[in-house]
């Protein structure tokens, strides 16, 4: 599934700033503009004093070109265009400002505002996107992603989820994705990246990458990756650890359809098959959730890990209103 619409880039730089205000400006005086209209302007000009700077400066020089055309027009009927030289001289270039003002408007937000198409999975889905370098990636179950369409700029926006980067290197157009907080620049890369609530874990498998807090809180803002790297990116810290060819290869099972568990606590195993699922596994007893499992799965196959639990574990498991309760 995918759609293309407009998006503002997320450095926070006075150029996005601008060209987002000018949508703003935009929107409110060329749309209809609605209670859900002034929210959302409400919640963007809270955001910071920098965009209610923008937007207050943009918005006086809409409605400072309505005036300068609401002049020539009155012009006209006081001075009966074009009896008055110098007034017709004076009206032609408010008029001229007017539309200058106007269109510098309508070129910050065309020109500075990227093109972006969405791209996103349902629960259990799995998809692999092809881009014009010669790039693919590959989106896991319930994951949403923006790409930059922009020709000049190879730019990728992790919204929600996981999805694995095989990249083709160019060192005049680094391919960056963008995560929340956090920033994966490719260096010539093969990794993965799962965004998860509060953090962003990007594990490299081929390659190196350099991972960015762009929210400026950690003591550590960034790190250079190489395989077997994995980083776990928070709003405090950036940290850094090693797993081995088959660690990673076993966390990448999904883009086989496969879950593959060594020693696994039975709690994180249930988590797992729900990313994948509707149907719930819910371990409700905490010493059930601590006894480790191995072995591979196939993700949609939890019927089949039920009996399993049951049988070999000894396990009890009850469905009740649409999930699966296991307990000792």
């Amino acid at each position: 599934m995918s759609s293309t619409d407009f998006e503002r880039q997320p450095f926070g730089d006075a150029m996005t700033i601008e060209a987002d205000a000018a949508a703003w400006v935009r929107r409110r005086y060329l749309w209809d503009w609605g209670h859900q209209d002034q929210a959302d302007l409400d919640a963007w000009l809270g955001e910071s004093f920098e965009h209610q700077v923008a937007f207050i400066r943009l918005e006086a020089a809409w409605n400072r070109a309505e005036r300068l055309v609401a002049l020539r027009s009155l012009g006209r009927q006081i001075f009966g265009w074009p009896r008055r030289p110098l007034a017709g001289i004076l009206l032609k270039v408010a008029a001229t400002l007017a539309v200058i003002s106007v269109l510098g408007i309508a070129t910050a937000y065309y020109i500075s505002v990227p093109r972006s198409t969405t791209y996103a999975t349902t629960v259990g889905g799995h998809e692999t996107l092809s881009l014009n370098d010669g790039s693919r990636i590959e989106l896991n179950t319930d994951s949403t992603i923006r790409v930059s369409n922009r020709g000049d700029v190879r730019q990728v926006w992790l919204d929600k989820g996981e999805a694995y980067f095989d990249v083709v290197h160019d060192a005049k157009r680094p391919f960056t994705v963008f995560a929340g907080d956090g920033r994966i620049v490719d260096l010539g890369t093969k990794f993965v990246a799962r965004r998860e609530t509060g953090l962003l874990r990007v594990a490299v498998v081929q390659g190196s990458a350099r991972v960015d807090d762009l929210g400026g809180q950690s003591q550590q803002s960034f790190a250079i990756l190489t395989p077997g790297d994995v980083a776990i990116a928070t709003a405090t810290s950036v940290s850094v650890t090693r797993k081995s060819t088959s660690e990673l290869d076993a966390g990448l099972g999904w883009r086989r359809g496969v879950l593959v568990f060594n020693n696994t606590p039975l709690g994180e195993v249930a988590s797992e098959f729900n990313r994948y699922n509707r149907v719930k596994l819910v371990v409700s007893d905490p010493a059930a959730a601590m006894i480790q499992i191995g072995g591979t799965f196939a993700i949609d196959n939890v019927a089949g890990f039920t009996r399993i639990a049951q049988q070999l574990l000894k396990l009890h498991v009850k469905e009740h209103d649409g999930e699966i309760l296991i307990s000792r």
